[in-house]
Parts: C-alpha cells; sequence; structure tokens
C-alpha cells in the first residue's frame, strides 16, 4: 500500500487500523473551509470595475476595495472573488 499510494508505513497502518474499524477513511472537515468567500459583501465592486476596464489587474482592484470600502485583502483573496463571480 505505502509504494502504491507513495504514503509512509505509519500512515499506512493508521488508514488500515481505521478501516478495521469501520471508521471512514475521508479526511475531516476542514473548519476553515466553509465554503464562504470572506468578500462576498463586496463581490460587486470587483464585478463592475472588471466590467469597465476588462484589463484591470488584481492589485488595482485591491486598492480600489481599500479605497471604497476600508477592507484590506490580499490579491490571492480578489483572486478568489474573481473565479467565484465566473
Amino acid at each position: 500500500i505505502c509504494r502504491h499510494f507513495t504514503i509512509s508505513a505509519a500512515s499506512a497502518s493508521h488508514l488500515s487500523q481505521k478501516r478495521k474499524q469501520g471508521q471512514p477513511l475521508t479526511p475531516p472537515n476542514n473548519p476553515r473551509n466553509n465554503g464562504y468567500v470572506k468578500l462576498a459583501p463586496y463581490h460587486r465592486l470587483p464585478d463592475e470595475l472588471t466590467h469597465q476596464d476588462p484589463d484591470i489587474t488584481r492589485k488595482e482592484l485591491q486598492g480600489c476595495l481599500a479605497k471604497t470600502h476600508e477592507v484590506i485583502a490580499s490579491v490571492s483573496d480578489i483572486g478568489h472573488v474573481l473565479i467565484w463571480l465566473g
């Protein structure tokens, strides 16, 4: 199993014990990943700005968000909002 899935012997043993006990092998839920985008309340601003200027950068969107709503967001957070918007 270790070689096939490239996991350590300890991990393989742990999964084997869980399987014998009838426990699920799926990882536990991550409490930080709740499916909610933290910038969702401000999604209209990036949406409007990208429709006005399709070539706007994430860094520029970050600055606009900070000026208009006083929200500090990382460039990757802006990227997640843009992905979320489609």
